[in-house]
């Protein structure tokens, strides 16, 4: 019966230790955190510039992060090779797109100044046989009042944008109003021509009638003056920021094609007058000539007849 007893008790007691000491030996240990994540702490780092060091996970994980430094590196040399990103108008890295415009119209401005000013010079540079008359001349003031008042208000847009984006200086108050008072006048000026009104004719007093002379010339000259001080401005915050150059090869060859097809025009239908009064003159000149011809004629025939008949008595 011992025996039997032995033989039973010894593999519950062999059971008991199995179960109960490896328990206690876990109650003792601290049990073991379970290992990070790489790619939980690859999503915490700002961008990895290199494979964070830790365990080595599997093949897949290798595959990934080979996978991700390559997508890394192309977005890196992406970003080197990409030009430089416009800014909310079109303009270009480090300018405002506010800017750009402002330089585009300012260089447009003064493209119409300079044309407007050979228009108003064109007349005081010919000869008095070669004086611009008729419709040529009223084409031509046209074309200078014209410009006049385009570069002014073009003048005073890349103004209103400037001081948009840098604000506005008190320096540009007075070129400002002289802006102002070119537009009405030479808008005044065109309406007058063309729909043949009579508003200049009654303005009497010689000082109004020297404002109405010197007002284009001096539009041309404020307006060159403003826009060349914009285009510096804008030049040096560019050179400052470090910033691409405005392309302006367009714009000043858009602008110069708009005015130089009127003054074509005008010097056309100007040699064309020449002609015409050239020939009206000659044909003048050729009428007098035969007219003092048959004059002459008369007077030597009618010398001779009175001398026969005063001879006729004297023979008898």
């Amino acid at each position: 019966m011992k025996m039997a007893e032995n033989t039973f008790l010894a593999p519950a007691l062999l059971w008991l230790m199995v179960v109960i000491v490896p328990g206690a030996e876990g109650a003792e240990r601290p049990p073991e955190a379970p290992p990070a994540d790489p790619r939980a702490l690859l999503l915490l780092l700002p961008v990895p510039r290199k494979r964070p060091e830790g365990p080595r996970g599997s093949p897949t994980q290798q595959g990934g992060f080979q996978a991700m430094e390559q997508e890394e590196e192309k977005a890196s040399e992406t970003l080197r090779e990409r030009p430089s990103e416009p800014g909310p108008l079109g303009g270009a890295r480090g300018i405002s797109g506010v800017l750009e415009k402002s330089f585009q119209i300012s260089a447009s401005a003064l493209v119409f100044a300079a044309f407007c000013g050979w228009g108003v010079m064109m007349p005081f540079c010919q000869p008095q046989k070669l004086q611009i008359r008729g419709k040529a001349w009223k084409w031509l003031s046209l074309y200078a009042n014209g410009l006049a008042c385009l570069a002014s208000a073009l003048a005073l847009v890349a103004l209103a944008l400037w001081s948009y984006d840098q604000g506005f200086p008190a320096i540009f108050i007075f070129p400002t109003i002289l802006l102002l008072h070119v537009i009405l006048v030479t808008a005044l000026v065109v309406v007058t021509i063309i729909f043949r009104l009579d508003v200049l004719h009654q303005v009497t007093d010689r000082a109004a009638q020297r404002m109405l002379d010197l007002t284009t010339p001096g539009g041309a000259i404020v307006v060159a003056v403003i826009s060349s001080l914009l285009i510096k401005c804008i030049r040096r915050l560019q050179e400052e920021e470090h910033a691409e150059p405005v392309d302006l090869t367009a714009v000043v060859a858009g602008a110069a094609a708009m005015c130089l097809l009127p003054a074509v025009i005008i010097v056309v239908v100007h040699c064309m007058d020449m002609q015409k009064r050239a020939e009206e003159e000659r044909i003048s000149r050729r009428k007098k000539w035969n007219e003092d011809i048959q004059q002459g004629r008369v007077s030597l025939m009618a010398l001779s007849g009175s001398s026969l008949v005063q001879g006729e008595p004297a023979g008898h």
